[in-house]
């Protein structure tokens, strides 16, 4: 019985980090481009969602994090769609 406790427990912090990462997808760029938002906010923001960054003078490359590069390709296949 305890392990079907903390099997629960597990799956409410999952349903936490879920809902958390979803609401940043969805709100990142109103996060980001705020007034309200200071530049450490908006420096964790960019190192919690992209890693690999360089900038040529030009261009700026970077890699998504998992899980936000999977559900960058989804939205952009509308795969999730069905």
């Amino acid at each position: 019985l305890r392990e079907l406790d903390d099997l629960g427990e597990g799956n409410k912090g999952f349903l936490i980090g879920a809902s958390y990462i979803l609401e940043l997808c969805s709100r990142a760029v109103e996060l980001f481009e705020s007034d309200m938002a200071s530049m450490e906010q908006k420096r964790y923001l960019i190192e919690t969602v992209l890693t690999n960054m360089q900038f040529d003078g030009q261009k700026l490359t970077f890699t998504l994090v998992e899980p936000f590069g999977a559900i960058a390709k989804l939205a952009e296949n509308r795969e999730w769609c069905g």
